[in-house]
C-alpha cells in the first residue's frame, strides 16, 4: 500500500474512534466535551482547555494515527489494518502518555515563583516532582509449599 493511502485510511480510523468517543460523551452528559472538562476542574481551581484546546488535542490525536499509518505503509497491505492502526493509535498514545511524570499543579495559596521560597511543609511538598507508580500484572503461581503428586499405576 502506498504511504499516502495508508495515512488516509489511518486518519479515517482515527475519525471513527474519536467520533464514537464524542458521541458517547454527548449521550452520557448531554454537553460538549469541553464543558464536561470545565465542570470537572472547577472544584480544584484548575482551568479547562475550552473548545480550541479540545480541537487542537483532537488534531494531534488524528495526526499521530496518520503518521503511524504512513510509517507502517510498507507492512500494511489492505485498508482494514490501516483503519485499525488509525483507530488504536490515539488510545495507545494516551495510555503511554499516562506514564509520563508531570509536575504537580501549585496550590492556589502558594506564592509566585519570583519570591523567595519559604520552608514551610506545605510549600515544600508542592515542589516535589510527581512520580507515578507502575503496577505490574499479577501472575498466577502455585504457593511454594504446594506439591503436585503423581499417581503411580501398579
Amino acid at each position: 500500500m502506498v504511504w499516502w493511502q495508508a495515512c488516509l485510511w489511518a486518519l479515517a480510523g482515527g475519525f471513527v474512534a474519536e467520533g464514537l468517543e464524542f458521541a458517547a460523551l454527548q449521550r452520557r452528559y448531554r454537553k460538549w466535551p469541553w464543558e464536561v472538562d470545565a465542570e470537572a476542574t472547577a472544584p480544584t481551581g484548575g482551568t479547562a482547555a475550552g473548545p480550541l484546546g479540545y480541537f487542537i488535542a483532537e488534531l494531534i490525536r488524528l495526526a499521530v494515527g496518520g503518521i503511524l499509518g504512513a510509517a507502517l505503509a510498507g507492512q500494511v497491505t489492505a485498508p482494514l489494518p490501516a483503519l485499525a492502526i488509525g483507530a488504536t493509535a490515539p488510545v495507545v498514545a494516551g495510555h503511554l502518555a499516562a506514564y509520563l511524570p508531570l509536575p504537580s499543579a501549585p496550590a492556589p495559596d502558594t506564592p509566585p515563583s519570583n519570591t523567595a521560597p519559604s520552608t514551610n511543609a506545605r510549600t515544600m511538598s508542592n515542589t516535589q516532582p510527581h512520580t507515578t507508580k507502575v503496577t505490574r500484572p499479577r501472575t498466577l503461581t502455585a504457593p511454594p509449599n504446594a506439591q503436585t503428586k503423581r499417581q503411580e499405576t501398579p
